[in-house]
């Protein structure tokens, strides 16, 4: 018979002697805890505590069976009157602090430790309970403190060292918590939780190996452990062994199936492995599980791998959704709007990631990129880049891109700026060809020439193949007046070259070159030929340093004929054709372009030019909410347009059909000389919600937003422009301003070209002066157009008409029927072949293309003489922080010119 037996045998026999004895039932009941029996014990204690109310002891082991079954609140009624009874009752201070742990009242569990310790202060169990309670008030100093003196008093505790390890590592010290948690293993070798949290200190010191042999040493000690498999899955994949963790996440999931962030990390593995379609089913089943914010982020980031930005964007939503302030779904929300071009949202999530957290750097910077490339608002571009600059010092790309911005804004100071901005990109990036690039860029727009030299000589020291480099160097040696260096780099251009259509404007600019060293006009003419560009060649020519009859020689002589079969709008339209037959077209096809070469505006006072429009469309265009368009031409205000020409030519015998069902059609931008032009005012500007016309607004546009450059209307339709000009000192996406020719098509009579009128000099001296100057050029214009209008009349004759009219594609939209010549028009027009992706049409179903922002080229607004409300419209401005200068026209204007409504 064992001891407790008999000792239960010896106070039932006492009760049974005297059944009111409380101590025996006490005793018995003390017997039956001991042996696990807490029913009869509980039983015990309850009539020992019925005999003798007075006894702390019982309520206090009565309490102790509380707090073993849960009922911690009974338990502590239980604490406090056994303390009410014995008020220096150590053990029972402990034993209630411990109930209050079990509520998670920690306040008064560690006060109730505070009292143990107090009435024995070499209770090493209320330290380490007291310990393990700032522990859960994340108070981890204090608990370490108490944890190190349960070592002092029990130097080989196993359990105390594992804790200690513990909340080290909780204060990130975790070079202690692994000598803790080791110290704990060597006390108890089998100490799967000490491997485990000494697994987790391993690898928080990116130490994953070691962290795989203690979670490996868990599963040995406990095989069925999701959480070692789990872990070690993790540590794996920090490793980048995505199939091990993968299995051992399998594994995981396999011991508990609900294990939702095992799902998560998996569906990471998967995607790590460019297995989309399995992470996107782990973060499903993760989220059935356990709806959580985190796990719809990471498959929103899969969506965006896959291309998938809609569900991508359903997922960031839901994200946010569940958790407002998780600003890293707004960005990628923000991302993923860009991928389906819904831009204003993408500005908006940007917006809300710097409400919640202002110091995020990223959000100023991609907020900044749709300013600047999207939206066009440079100003606000800029900012925004600074802002990320400021919050990120070394962020290179923010200086790249806010340079890239400082150069779409025609001020010097920004000019200085964006050098300033590359300059600190090689600084962070010395091996940053492209920075060097656009610093020598900058350089020539401020005629640097030396100091761009010097960047582009960077450029192919990092870059010793690239064409465009020797390009641009050589461009700025021609610039300085360095020719022969200038060719060098242009001949190594060319060598490098391999794309034809830029090896031709290559040759191109070292044909400008040969004509600044007096070279031969064969040797000249060789590189102008190479290049096969007919209108370029004649404008070049005609403005060289270089005799008349070799000039002659070049543009009527067999030089221009040799290089106009190389034109593929020329090759096109005269496919068919035998070469004996094709010398007659030839000659028209050039004098047309000799022609157009007349008509490009150049002249120095004609750098404004005059925009009408609605205020409506205008607001739209200076908010950068649109850009300018280019409106096809065959809806215009002339029923005639672009058949002018022909009707002249072949005094209207030919099938109009022919040319307006082309393949080609014609797209232009329209302008006049004249401000406030009454005439302008009638046909244009009416807004949608008045009956009255001339209510819109003139704009006067500055010559930078037109090229200098000159090409052939056809010559957009074969070849990228954009691609054409890329990285080269080069005004991009822009087109020529050239002037309308008005001429009678029955008589042949060229009344006008588009010109400034005479009222617009203001008649001091000096003026008079000006206009007489003008006045001369544009005689000598018109004297030439007539003379070379009548010559190709001539030319045509004997010609296929067919043949003939679509070869004059070129010119025909800038020959107007003199009825329109008050108009006073120029024009930007370019030919696109059907169909053309970058084509749009809006809610009229009138096709366009856009060509530029307007913003910074406004010089100032001149508001129609029936314009109302315009007070608005000047604080629209203001508030867009736009300083620009608006005037009402002091033109008359007669009622009659209202339109009426039936």
């Amino acid at each position: 018979m064992s001891i407790d037996t008999e000792d239960i045998r010896k106070w039932t026999e006492a009760i049974e002697l005297d059944p009111k004895d409380a101590e025996a039932y006490f005793n018995r009941g003390v017997v039956y805890f001991r042996i696990g029996s807490y029913e009869r014990a509980f039983a015990d204690f309850n009539k020992s505590i019925e005999l003798d109310p007075n006894n702390a002891n019982a309520y206090c082991n009565r309490g102790i069976i509380y707090s073993l079954q849960g009922n911690h609140n009974q338990a502590i009624d239980c604490f406090n009157k056994a303390i009410e009874l014995k008020p220096d009752f150590a053990n029972v201070y402990f034993m209630r602090g411990n109930a209050y742990v079990g509520i998670k009242d920690y306040n008064k569990g560690i006060a109730d430790f505070n009292k143990a310790i107090e009435i024995n202060p070499n209770d090493a169990e209320a330290y380490d309970c007291r310990g393990n309670a700032y522990a859960e008030t994340n108070d981890y100093y204090q608990a370490i403190v108490d944890y190190s003196r349960v070592i002092e008093l029990r130097p080989n505790d196993a359990k105390t060292y594992r804790n200690r390890g513990y909340v080290y590592a909780k204060l990130e010290d975790y070079n202690q918590a692994i000598a803790d948690s080791s110290k704990a293993i060597e006390l108890s070798p089998n100490e799967t939780v000490a491997f485990s949290n000494r697994g987790a200190a391993y690898a928080m010191t990116k130490n994953y190996m070691k962290a795989i042999v203690d979670y490996t040493k868990v599963i040995e000690l406990n095989s069925i452990n999701a959480d070692a498999y789990f872990m070690r899955g993790n540590a794996y994949a920090e490793t980048n062994d995505y199939y091990q963790a993968i299995e051992d996440y399998t594994k995981a999931i396999e011991l508990n199936p609900n294990f939702a962030a095992v799902y998560g990390r998996r569906g990471l593995a998967y995607k790590r492995i460019n297995d989309y379609s399995r992470a996107i089913e782990d973060y499903t089943k993760a989220i059935e599980l356990n709806m959580d914010a985190n796990m719809y982020y990471n498959r929103g980031l899969v969506c965006v791998e896959t291309k998938n930005y809609h569900q991508a964007i359903a997922d960031f939503s839901k994200a946010v959704e569940l958790k407002p302030d998780f600003t890293y779904s707004y960005i990628n929300r923000g991302n993923s709007y860009i991928e389906i071009s819904d831009y204003p949202k993408a500005i908006a999530d940007y917006s809300k990631v710097i409400e919640l957290d202002p110091n995020e750097a990223r959000a100023y910077y991609n907020r900044g990129n749709l300013y600047a490339i999207i939206k066009k608002d440079y100003p606000k571009a800029i900012a925004d880049y600074s802002k990320a600059i400021e919050l990120d010092p070394n962020e290179a790309r923010a200086y790249y891109n806010r340079g890239q911005t400082n150069l779409e804004v025609p001020e010097e100071s920004n000019r200085i700026q964006a050098i300033d901005d590359f300059s600190k990109v090689i600084e962070l990036d010395p091996n940053n060809a492209s920075a060097y690039n656009n610093r020598g860029l900058t350089h020539a727009t401020l005629e640097n020439y030396c100091e761009a030299i010097d960047d582009y000589s960077k450029v192919i020291e990092l870059r010793p193949n690239d064409a465009n480099a020797y390009y641009n160097r050589g461009f700025m040696y021609y610039l300085a007046n360095r020719y022969a260096w200038a060719i060098a780099d242009y001949d190594k251009a060319i060598e490098l070259e391999t794309e034809d259509s830029r090896r031709r404007f290559f040759w191109l600019g070292k044909g400008k070159a040969l004509l600044k060293l007096d070279k031969s006009v064969d040797e000249v003419a060789d590189c102008f030929f190479q290049s096969k560009d007919i209108l370029r060649i004649i404008v070049f020519v005609n403005e060289s340093p270089i005799r008349d009859d070799d000039r002659e020689c070049i543009v009527r002589g067999g030089y221009l004929k040799k290089v106009v079969k190389y034109d593929p709008f020329f090759k096109e339209i005269t496919k068919g054709i035998k070469e004996d037959d094709l010398e007659d077209y030839k000659d028209l096809y050039i004098h047309a372009a000799w022609l157009i070469s007349q008509l490009c505006i150049k002249n120095e006072y004609e750098k404004t030019v005059a925009h009408y429009t609605s205020k409506e469309t205008s607001l739209k265009m200076l908010r950068d909410e649109s850009e300018f368009r280019l409106s096809v031409l065959k809806k215009s205000n002339d029923p005639k347009e672009g058949l002018t020409l022909l009707d002249y030519l072949f005094n209207g015998q030919y099938k109009e059909d022919i040319f307006r069902n082309e393949k080609y059609e014609a797209f232009a931008g329209c302008f006049t000389f004249n401000l406030d032009n009454l005439n302008q005012f009638r046909l244009y500007g009416k807004e949608k919600t008045e009956i009255k016309v001339g209510t819109g607004v003139s704009i006067a546009i500055k010559d930078s937003f037109f090229s200098r450059e000159m090409k052939l209307l056809t010559s957009f339709a074969f070849l990228d422009a954009e691609k054409l000009i890329k990285d080269m000192p080069i005004e991009k996406e822009k087109f020529p301003l050239y002037r309308c020719i008005y001429m009678d098509p029955t008589t042949g009579f060229v009344a006008s070209v588009g010109h400034r009128e005479e009222y617009t000099f203001q008649f001091t001296n000096a003026d008079k002066e000006k206009w007489n100057i003008y006045k001369d050029d544009i005689d000598g214009i018109l004297n030439s157009v007539r003379t070379m209008l009548v010559d190709l009349k001539n030319k045509v004759d004997g010609l296929d008409r067919e043949i003939a009219g679509k070869l004059l594609l070129n010119l025909c939209y800038f020959i107007k029927d003199v009825g329109f010549k008050e108009e006073q028009e120029c024009r930007i027009v370019t030919v696109e072949q059907r169909p053309k992706v970058h084509v749009k049409s809006d809610n009229s179903d009138e096709q366009y293309i856009n060509y530029a922002g307007i913003q910074h080229h406004v010089e100032k607004i001149c508001f129609g003489p029936q314009a109302v409300d315009m007070e608005s419209y000047q604080k629209t401005l203001k508030d867009k922080e736009l300083t620009i200068m608006c005037e009402c026209s002091k033109r008359p204007y007669k009622e009659s010119y209202s339109v009426e409504t039936h």
